[in-house]
């Protein structure tokens, strides 16, 4: 829970204006936060593996989805990067979605959670 509770706040966070560099800390932060929690899950599902608390097949289908998960992460954090060190003054740009706009730099999240729910 704590893993998708810091992908959504990383993804509430507005990058630009005049505090775009303090605001793109805040959310890098989150996002390692979630990738440090995302690696604590492997580790503990491998723990329970080798414990015979859960099944091989199990750790198998926990493993792969933790690894989704640090990928689409850290494709996110690369992207967010790139765009912050191109332009630090990060365009207000948007984009309609649905019935609200999403800024330009929001990453999909539903990505990254979707490897949780699959």
């Amino acid at each position: 829970m704590d893993i998708i509770q810091n992908l959504y706040l990383a993804n509430d966070i507005f990058v630009g204006g005049e505090n775009a560099k303090s605001q793109w800390e805040k959310r890098l932060n989150y996002q390692q936060a979630a990738m440090t929690k995302t690696r604590l899950l492997s580790y503990f599902a491998l723990l329970a593996m080798e414990q015979k608390v859960i099944l091989p097949k199990q750790y198998h289908i926990i493993s792969v989805r933790a690894y989704e998960v640090m990928q689409a992460l850290t494709a996110w954090v690369r992207s967010d990067k790139r765009r912050f060190e191109k332009n630090n003054d990060m365009a207000k740009e948007t984009i309609p979605l649905g019935n609200r706009l999403q800024r330009r730099n929001d990453f999909p999240v539903c990505m990254v959670v979707a490897a949780f729910s699959a």
